[in-house]
């Protein structure tokens, strides 16, 4: 829809974009796209962060649609809870150093918007079938864990948010949430015993789902329950229809 909607803005007619100009639907230009165009409207950048404020770090499992594309590439590969490699948490700071600067510099360069918008486009096109395929391929994904610049702002901003996810007395070190998580935020340590979650955590709750003991559970302001994780649901149920109601990202 969000990708339909762009092509129609650009061919059909200008209404159909959000913003009046056009602005690829990716969710890493969030933060490019204002810094290139040097002002105007800051609308998305300001529905990230209220994002972030109502659902934490869930934005990148449950609202991205780059993440759950790269979530089901690699759900078809090897899990092997060895978690993502330090090299990578490494580049992404990088990348979001990368994503900051270079639409900053174009713009001092003065390149006319199509250049900046065919450069995106290629760019995108490199990345994310290349990402998809070694999600696949190693079971990890590539795409949120080592290469997305929002994933990275949204982890760190997400600390803002009321939402953790936290362990309980009920935890055996059975290892079988740091087996199934696929964000390395969940990692066994060289006893056996479970570490974490950490600030990679996105909420994304797989490994709620394989703990059979009930040892992981979603709190909201230290408070934990089933309400918390439906409360949860709820506001990302809200936020999916608000996103498609305003027509794309």
């Amino acid at each position: 829809m969000f990708f339909g909607q762009l092509l129609a803005g650009l061919f059909l007619h200008s209404l159909f974009l959000l913003q009046g100009v056009p602005h690829l639907p990716v969710p890493g230009l969030i933060l490019s796209g204002p810094l290139y165009r040097g002002g105007g409207s800051l609308f998305m950048p300001g529905l990230f962060a209220v994002s972030l404020l109502l659902a934490g770090s869930a934005w990148c499992s449950h609202l991205c649609y780059l993440g759950v594309w790269d979530a089901r590439a690699a759900d078809a590969g090897p899990r092997s809870g060895r978690g993502v490699p330090a090299l990578w948490r490494k580049m992404r700071w990088g990348l979001l150093a990368v994503s900051l600067l270079l639409p900053l510099g174009l713009r001092l360069a003065g390149l006319p918007w199509p250049w900046a918008l065919v450069l995106a486009l290629a760019l995108g096109l490199a990345l994310l079938p290349c990402a998809l395929w070694l999600s696949r391929k190693l079971g990890i994904p590539v795409y949120c864990c080592g290469i997305c610049p929002l994933g990275m702002t949204a982890n760190l901003l997400a600390r803002l948010s009321p939402w953790r996810l936290r362990r309980n007395g009920h935890c055996t070190g059975c290892g079988a949430c740091a087996r199934v998580c696929r964000y390395g935020a969940l990692r066994l340590d060289g006893d056996g015993r479970v570490a974490g979650p950490d600030w990679r955590c996105t909420l994304c709750r797989d490994c709620m789902s394989v703990c059979r003991h009930r040892a992981l559970e979603i709190r909201c302001c230290g408070q934990g329950g089933a309400w918390v994780e439906q409360a949860l649901l709820c506001s990302l149920s809200v936020l999916h229809t608000l996103f498609l109601f305003m027509g794309r990202v």
